[in-house]
């Protein structure tokens, strides 16, 4: 009978765990299914609405239980997504995009810390074209010269249908030009002529404008159904205001001048026909405004001035002074010179230099030359002409060849143009310091806006210095390095 209830009751306690096992299996179940409900459903029908040469606008229908959305794009030719999270809009403008480029598009629903699945990806080009003056195929059937007193601009037949004629300044892009450097809005610029592209056409234009800006620095495009057919083009041939510079010398040797006065001594002693000798430009070029913009006048002030489209700039007397007894000697002893043009930061702060030429404050070696704004461009334009001017007539000193900064290839130690920073967002050494943080890699601009930055100073300094002398060239400086890799050039494994 014992026995009996003991098995009984082992029953009821036995069956008694299995019913609370149950019910915890039913609540388990209820909370993976709540878990599943809070998380959002997958986003469907998403669309292109709009696109332009700078944006794609999207729409999307609702994810089930979906407090915000995040949006994520990349051009089709990159790695990784841009991601952008929403409220609960399911609608988007995606901006500062590249005109005539390939976009691929997703979105996921979001609540709290989940997120739902991503919606198929969505392919989308964004209006007008890729090409720049890169492509050799925009110096073709579209040429620009620059005479004494016009600028012819010869357009071969391009196709069918009409197009206009564009000019804008050497800092402005058109609608649809995706290679433009730091400089972030299009312009209508300045139309020229209607042309007729099956039939081309020759154009002239007065080379001066009534305030005397010379349209020797603008650039053109041809643009028609709101595309680019042909540009962006720079004058290509030039008339010089004299004759050649350059010296006929029966050597290639050439010795860097050290600034001293025994340089050009031991450069004749050497029997060398070369020399280079830096240019620094911020001892050089006076502002005609302080930092924040306020005017300065300059006018009483003692030294050499030039006027180039249409305003007047001011030259420190004394780096006038030393540039003419160095480059007098060279000139006497029958060397050509090759001007390295350059902005040392560590002589900045010592004159007048105009912020408005600086790219950044806190660069380690030296700045680029900015001219992606209105003020920096001409005042790079005038420093090169009155380089040109001056020392293209003989008893001043000649210059013969300018070099436009120096290694631009080590951009995170010379002629740097973005604020100083590293990929893990460490700060980095202070100015004047080459070394790094152990184990950082600088960033730098991507390549395009750099060469964008770098090739518009090196074709405004080609222009001015042409207008004055037709053998004088522009060249570019390279570090031993330019053909290595970064881990290369640390000594690390390829």
């Amino acid at each position: 009978m014992r026995n009996t209830i003991g098995i009984r009751l082992s029953t009821i306690w036995l069956a008694a765990i299995i019913v609370v096992m149950i019910c915890s299996v039913i609540v388990l179940n209820t909370d993976v299914t709540y878990a599943k409900a809070a998380t959002p459903g997958k986003v469907s029908s998403l669309k292109i609405t709009s696109k332009t040469d700078s944006s794609i606008s999207i729409k999307w229908g609702a994810a089930k239980k979906a407090k915000k959305y995040q949006v994520a794009y990349k051009r089709s030719s990159d790695k990784d997504f841009s991601v952008v999270t929403l409220s609960s809009s399911r609608s988007y403008t995606i901006a500062d995009l590249k005109p005539g480029t390939n976009y691929s598009i997703k979105v996921r629903g979001k609540k709290g810390s989940k997120t739902g699945k991503w919606s198929a990806v969505k392919k989308a080009k964004t209006t007008g074209s890729s090409l720049n003056y890169s492509n050799p195929v925009n110096e073709t059937k579209l040429t620009v010269k620059a005479n004494k007193n016009d600028i012819t601009i010869q357009v071969q037949p391009l196709g069918s249908g009409t197009g206009d004629l564009i000019r804008v300044k050497a800092n402005e892009y058109v609608s649809g030009d995706s290679i433009r450097g730091l400089v972030s809005k299009s312009t209508a610029g300045s139309k020229v002529q209607s042309i007729d592209l099956s039939q081309g056409k020759t154009i002239t234009i007065p080379r001066y404008a009534d305030n005397g800006y010379d349209r020797l620095y603008d650039k053109y495009y041809i643009v028609s159904g709101g595309n680019i057919v042909r540009g962006p083009v720079y004058a290509t041939q030039i008339s010089s205001l004299r004759g050649a510079v350059e010296k006929p010398v029966n050597t290639k040797k050439g010795v860097i001048d050290e600034s001293d006065s025994a340089s050009s001594a031991i450069a004749s002693d050497l029997g060398c026909g070369w020399t280079a000798m830096n240019i620094d430009l911020t001892g050089l070029v006076m502002a005609n405004e302080t930092a924040s913009g306020k005017p300065i006048d300059n006018s009483g002030k003692s030294g050499d001035t030039i006027k180039v489209n249409g305003k007047t700039y001011y030259m420190n007397p004394a780096s006038v002074a030393a540039m003419d007894a160095d480059l007098k000697d060279y000139e006497k002893r029958g060397i050509n010179v090759v001007a390295v043009v350059i902005s040392f930061v560590s002589t900045e702060g010592q004159y007048n230099y105009p912020r408005a030429l600086k790219y950044i404050d806190d660069a380690r070696w030296t700045n680029g030359f900015n001219t992606s704004n209105e003020l920096g461009r001409d005042y790079f334009i005038a420093a090169m002409e009155f380089l040109a001017n001056r020392y293209s007539q003989k008893g001043n000193g000649l210059i013969c060849d300018y070099v436009i900064s120096n290694e631009v290839d080590m951009a995170y130690d010379w002629n740097e143009i973005i604020p100083n920073r590293s990929k893990s967002g460490h700060a980095l050494p202070a100015r004047g310091s080459k070394d790094l943080r152990s184990g950082e890699i600088e960033t730098t601009a991507p390549l395009d806006v750099y060469m964008e930055e770098y090739s518009r100073a090196m074709r405004l300094a080609n222009l001015a210095v042409k207008k004055y002398a037709p053998d004088m060239r522009v060249g570019v400086s390279l570090s031993k390095h330019w053909a290595m890799s970064y881990r290369e050039w640390q000594g690390l494994q390829p």
